[in-house]
């Protein structure tokens, strides 16, 4: 077992932005792509019309726990974590949690640092098990040690940073129910932080077990609510990802070999391969996915968005095109979706300079449809500023390329206002903050 257990979380690796601006972007002729209608014009009335996109429904929109009737037991709560190897991090998951709950509970699998010195000095009750290769098993292990109503659960590289409130209401919450909570993931190499965010089931009601090897879920018939607690995220940094590097492919192999027709293993297969920027076999793999797949399940968006960002990095440009303006109809209320097209329209025009008369003003509509929308931290795989400051930066950096000094201007003036409207979210708790880039715009 590596430095920390995968879980579920799902992670964005393709990230690619235009800071600074590539030089020697030209002038072109387009290729028509007729799913792109709506017009340069239209599009950026849209965008204008809120000046700088309000930032709206960042906080998840939580149901009220349900009051019980008086005199009834105050329920309890508990957090359960598997850990190995854990010492960078685990005090800092302990005490953002420590205030809200009743007891902290710590099944280690065979640490051989001061993970488990780190647990019991800030409060944790701590077990040991060996690691039998299987999250699933080690979750279960976790939970039996717990006889707490409410089960929080979490891995050392996540931290609580809102929602206390909402686990003490708990207390007075008479239904069952799992409770999905806000994973904001930290992506990068530690110089340019970018953040995916995801709604995982976390909050689970006493009896509730975990099924799967790799990438585990709860397995119940339950009630889902989407609870107003938000976690961050920093496994997915570059440095942490080395330490897992070939165990969790190993176990994704192990698991779909058992189940070669689940979609979903085939989607996470896939993403791994991504990660570890093997293109061309993430793509066998969502490719598959896609095949199987019998409706949209939430995970789906990620799915599309990772697929145009994978055929962009094998430089299968026509291919994106196609498969983008496919699924066009079903993501108009996607800011990534539009992103990433965005940036696939500019490579097609960096390859094809000829066409750039026609890309140029479907690149600038793309990223005000990104604009348009704002952000949607509930869509599976969000990179956060995709819909605000990012797509701003990007629109920023083509006109600066392309010295058009007033829309450059224009659109700096933007990224930076929404950008600011992000840190000023961030200081209140409403959100997790990633940095602008290393180089800004003056």
């Amino acid at each position: 077992m590596g430095a920390t257990p995968v879980s579920d979380q799902d992670d964005t690796a393709c990230n690619d932005t235009l800071w600074p601006p590539r030089p020697g972007i030209a002038p072109h002729d387009l290729v028509p792509w007729p799913a792109l209608h709506t017009g340069v014009k239209q599009t950026e009335k849209a965008a204008r019309s809120r000046t700088v996109p309000k930032i709206v429904n960042i906080r998840p929109p939580g149901q009220s726990p349900v009051m019980p009737a008086r005199g009834s037991r105050m329920k309890t709560i508990a957090l359960t974590m598997i850990v190995k190897n854990e010492a960078r991090s685990l005090a800092r998951c302990l005490d953002s949690v420590a205030p809200w709950v009743d007891k902290m509970i710590v099944l280690d699998t065979g640490s051989t640092d001061d993970t488990i010195a780190i647990a019991r000095a800030h409060g944790a009750e701590v077990y040991e098990r060996r690691w039998t290769n299987d999250f699933a098993a080690a979750r279960n292990a976790a939970l039996a040690h717990s006889d707490a109503d409410w089960n929080l659960v979490l891995d050392a590289d996540e931290w609580l940073t809102s929602g206390g409130e909402y686990l003490q209401a708990l207390r007075h919450d008479s239904r069952r129910a799992v409770h999905n909570i806000r994973i904001d993931s930290d992506l990068g190499n530690g110089s340019n932080i970018l953040i995916s965010s995801h709604r995982i089931p976390r909050i689970l009601p006493r009896g509730v077990h975990y099924v799967g090897r790799i990438h585990e879920q709860p397995a119940h018939n339950l009630p889902v609510v989407d609870a107003s607690v938000a976690v961050r995220h920093d496994g997915y940094m570059q440095a942490q990802l080395d330490t897992k590097k070939g165990r969790n492919l190993a176990l994704l192999e192990e698991t779909l070999a058992e189940m070669p027709d689940d979609p979903y293993m085939h989607f996470q297969l896939g993403k791994q391969y991504d990660i570890e920027q093997q293109y061309d076999k993430a793509l066998s793999f969502y490719h598959r996915a896609r095949e199987l797949v019998r409706n949209r399940s939430p995970w789906y968006h990620d799915l599309v968005v990772r697929t145009i960002e994978c055929l962009r990095h094998e430089g299968r440009l026509e291919e994106a095109m196609i498969f983008a303006s496919d699924e066009m109809p079903y993501w108009d209320q996607s800011p990534d979706f539009y992103f990433v097209v965005g940036c696939l329209l500019l490579d097609q025009m960096q390859k094809r300079p000829e066409q750039g008369k026609s890309l140029l003003p479907m690149i600038e509509e793309s990223w005000l449809k990104a604009l348009a929308i704002g952000e949607r931290p509930d869509l599976a795989g969000n990179v956060i500023g995709r819909g605000s400051f990012m797509a701003a930066g990007q629109l920023w950096a083509l006109f600066d390329a392309r010295k058009e000094i007033e829309k450059a201007a224009h659109y700096n003036d933007m990224q930076k206002k929404l950008y600011a409207q992000y840190k000023e979210a961030a200081d209140a708790g409403l959100v997790s903050a990633p940095a602008l880039p290393e180089q800004q715009p003056a």
